[in-house]
């Protein structure tokens, strides 16, 4: 049906059409939005997958190390140390804070170290695997308490955080 009024043509609708229209909307909606957050939810499970999927949990790399004979190298290598969460520090080592101290009262101080040295430094409590070589120590000190036998080039990519096993070289 077309009414004129004041020369524009209108079309005017049954109630019943519209309030059919009205009540479907709602559900129209409803369908839209679920639509969307699927396609949302599919995204970011295909961006999870293409970035290695961060939901699961990764593996520790394996570093195996030779532990000097000193007491903290006996204490990390009696199993305190089974996964750590290590952070690269200036491109020259990753570092980990460790939970509770070592005992390192019979290990002598460094003043340099080497690519493939592992320290700790009482002061912040942390274990220090070095990439490279260096003579920049602490003024509070380093103790060597390992060097590592393989594995060292895994750190590379060790950015923002990777988690280490320091395990004992083995043959």
């Amino acid at each position: 049906m077309d009414q004129r009024h004041s020369g524009i043509a209108t079309a005017t609708r049954p109630a019943a059409d519209v309030a059919r229209t009205e009540s479907a909307r709602p559900a129209v909606v409803g369908r839209v939005l679920s639509l969307v957050a699927a396609s949302l939810l599919a995204a970011v499970g295909l961006l999870a997958l293409a970035a290695g999927n961060p939901a699961t949990p990764a593996q520790p790399t394996v570093v195996q190390v030779e532990w000097h004979e000193t007491t903290a190298a006996r204490h990390v290598s009696a199993g305190a140390l089974d996964a750590v969460e290590f952070r690269p520090r200036f491109g020259q080592a990753v570092v980990a804070r460790l939970p509770q101290p070592l005992a390192v009262a019979s290990a002598a101080p460094i003043d340099e170290y080497r690519a493939g040295d592992v320290a700790y430094r009482v002061h912040d409590q942390s274990l220090y695997v070095f990439s490279a070589d260096g003579t920049n120590v602490p003024d509070d000190g380093l103790v060597l308490v390992a060097s590592v036998a393989s594995g060292l080039d895994e750190l590379a990519g060790c950015a923002p955080t990777c988690s280490i096993r320091l395990a004992p070289a083995t043959g």
